[in-house]
């Protein structure tokens, strides 16, 4: 699987997030939001905990090691993360 191949070789990026949306991402990782939650699930509703969870832990690793820098935040981030972040951008017709 080239999954696997990838897994020995991964690193972590440095991006640059708008602060607007760095502080989005740390209000997520801050939320306790344990709502209903139900056995079972629809492929959508996966879909859309997976990206929460995603975002959530953007905002952890800006709340942990993200420094400002002009008008947006530096951080570290593993790169499924990232691509997670791209698919959803993609999927919601806001990615370029």
């Amino acid at each position: 699987m080239i999954g696997k191949a990838f897994s020995s070789q991964v690193t972590k990026v440095e991006l640059r997030i708008p602060s607007d949306l760095a502080r989005i991402a740390a209000q997520a990782w801050e939320r306790d939001d344990l709502g209903e939650q139900s056995d079972v699930e629809s492929a959508a509703e996966g879909t859309t905990r997976r990206r929460a969870a995603s975002l959530a832990l953007i905002g952890l690793a800006i709340t942990e090691h993200g420094r400002h820098e002009d008008d947006g935040v530096v951080v570290e981030l593993d790169p499924w993360l990232v691509g997670d972040a791209v698919l959803a951008a993609i999927d919601s017709g806001q990615a370029d």
